[in-house]
């Protein structure tokens, strides 16, 4: 891990400035409680949980105001159905003795980890029966393999649709829980409020969350009797920082390919020459955006000009976001791929794997291992939670102590071949052995038998002030990388709190919350001249509420 060095003034300040922020807005709600109704409140409390989780306060969890969430949700009333909502009374016919699992997630697409995981996690666990409701899809596409996968499991996909309010998801949520699952499994983006209303009380199936986002502030641990850890370090992290409770490990569930091609065979087919010396890399393009002592655009021209025979292929990554970097080292043999539905292809060409920085991804890394593909962990990570940590990898391939040794690594691959082919080798049973085959599926009956036995009980969680540990400015120095060059950041980041309240308001506006919705942005603007953006949302309150109104009359007839 690095040490504090000559970049840490500006990083603390960045630290500093973000917990002022988020310090505020949670003044400011427990004053916003006098006004508006619970629905403007959770509104609130989202937007003010998603601005934490991108611009780290100093903190993983907060019951300032987790625990106002709370008590909302031990006053929800009974869902007594919606003409938008599913109904209640068709419970799902099961197979007998079979455990119910029933998945909520904010919102699932065709990109990312998450999303694969959870198919694996269903197409691999026979023995349940899995459905998913999705709290606030929109109108992202749904991803087939997974819709199919729940079928096959016996289960439905339910994505409950725009127009209905937090408080109506969250009370048909409690109902449809209770009626339909033996144990829930929280797979949440960090601030969606909707399960801690849900789960909040009048619910006894026990809930798990899924720690999906360990180096992030993010909204669950009170309601969340179990946490499922994908990682070894996240454990200590989650008592620690987060106050959870019944902690478990489930490394990330894989599934072995069926593209049965080889290296040469998939090289062919991506049209890439036979004897071509092949680096991948595969991730989001935010996760490659440079830090001010990380730089992977420029590690990987020097790893280029010193192997005159290497390729580097960037998959999730287009020449647009390397052009965007605040530092883009450029090189003919950098190819920019742009996102793909399936990686696999890439990962059986490749020769050898380079996990990107400064925030490296995980599933991608041990997908590309997978086919025996030797990899080069990050160097020196800002902070362990930033980069892979696997128990597969534990023991077998660690992280290169500083940049020289990241580039001498790879170097050292291309010319040992035999040795790049033995670690690969290694590699492929470690992974096949913790993810994909029946020690996987032992990590997950643990985990069944230890949620099963706890009775759900949400409880209050302390409030909690900012923190400059070393953790705590890594994670903003990487957040920090979409700021680089901001003369006034504090401008900036108030601009963006504007619009994320205007984003609240919004959400309000179209499930007929007007009196909230103008509440939210009066409130927001009474300590300053209203902008031209609220001004706009303000004046469409009113023929946006009509047309709302015979939406509805429509809807009854």
């Amino acid at each position: 891990m690095i040490k504090l060095g000559e970049h840490d003034s500006q990083t603390r300040k960045f630290l500093l400035l973000c917990s002022s922020l988020y310090d505020s807005l949670v003044e400011k709600t427990e004053r916003l409680g006098k006004r508006v109704s619970d629905e403007a409140i959770c509104a609130w409390l989202e937007m003010a949980a998603g601005f934490a989780s991108m611009h780290h306060p100093g903190r993983f969890a907060d019951g300032a105001i987790e625990n106002l969430a709370l008590e909302i949700g031990s006053r929800l009333p009974r869902h007594r159905g919606s003409r938008f909502m599913p109904p209640l009374s068709d419970k799902i016919a099961v197979r007998p003795r079979l455990r119910r699992v029933l998945h909520v997630a904010t919102f699932i697409s065709s990109q990312g980890g998450h999303t694969r995981s959870l198919l694996h996690w269903i197409k691999k666990d026979v023995e349940s029966h899995h459905s998913i409701v999705l709290t606030r899809q929109r109108s992202i596409p749904l991803y087939p393999p997974l819709t199919e996968a729940v079928i096959q499991s016996g289960g439905i996909l339910v994505s409950i649709p725009d127009p209905v309010s937090i408080m109506e998801r969250a009370g048909w949520l409690r109902q449809y829980a209770r009626d339909n699952a033996d144990l829930i499994v929280l797979h949440s983006i960090p601030n969606d409020i909707v399960p801690i209303v849900a789960f909040a009380d009048g619910c006894t199936v026990p809930v798990a969350f899924v720690n999906n986002a360990d180096h992030l502030f993010w909204l669950g641990s009170s309601v969340a009797d179990t946490i499922i850890n994908l990682r070894e370090i996240s454990i200590a992290s989650s008592r620690e920082c987060r106050f959870t409770r019944n902690d478990q490990l489930l490394p990330i569930p894989l599934l072995e390919t069926h593209l049965d091609v080889d290296r040469h065979q998939a090289r062919e087919m991506l049209g890439i020459p036979r004897n071509e010396t092949v680096l991948l890399t595969v991730g989001r393009a935010l996760k490659y955006a440079p830090s001010p002592r990380q730089n992977f655009f420029r590690t990987a021209r020097t790893i280029l000009e010193r192997n005159r025979q290497a390729h580097l292929y960037l998959v999730g990554l287009t020449a647009e976001d390397h052009a965007a970097a605040s530092a883009p080292f450029r090189h003919e043999r950098m190819h920019f791929v742009g996102q793909v539905a399936d990686a696999t292809i890439w990962q059986k060409a490749a020769d050898v794997y380079l996990e990107g920085f400064p925030f490296g991804s995980q599933t991608a890394l041990l997908e590309a291992v997978l086919p025996g593909v030797p990899c080069v962990r990050v160097y020196a990570p800002l902070s362990p939670l930033l980069a892979a940590d696997d128990i597969a990898l534990t023991g077998v391939v660690a992280s290169p102590c500083d940049e020289e040794a990241y580039i001498a690594s790879v170097g050292h691959f291309l010319e040992e071949r035999e040795s790049a082919g033995r670690l690969g080798a290694t590699l492929r049973q470690r992974v096949l052995r913790y993810h994909v085959g029946d020690t996987w599926k032992d990590f997950l009956k643990e985990m069944y038998a230890a949620a099963g036995e706890v009775k759900h009980a949400a409880v209050k969680l302390p409030r909690t002030s900012s923190s400059l540990g070393q953790v705590d400015l890594a994670i903003s120095e990487y957040h920090g990388t979409r700021y680089v060059g901001q003369v006034d950041l504090e401008s900036t980041l108030t601009g963006e709190i504007d619009r994320e309240i205007l984003g609240a308001a919004y959400n309000l506006r179209q499930s007929g919350c007007y009196k909230d919705a103008f509440q939210l942005v009066k409130f927001a603007n009474r300590e300053k001249n209203w902008n031209r953006e609220s001004l706009l949302f303000a004046a469409k309150l009113i023929p946006h509420r009509f047309l709302y109104k015979r939406k509805l009359l429509r809807a009854v007839r």
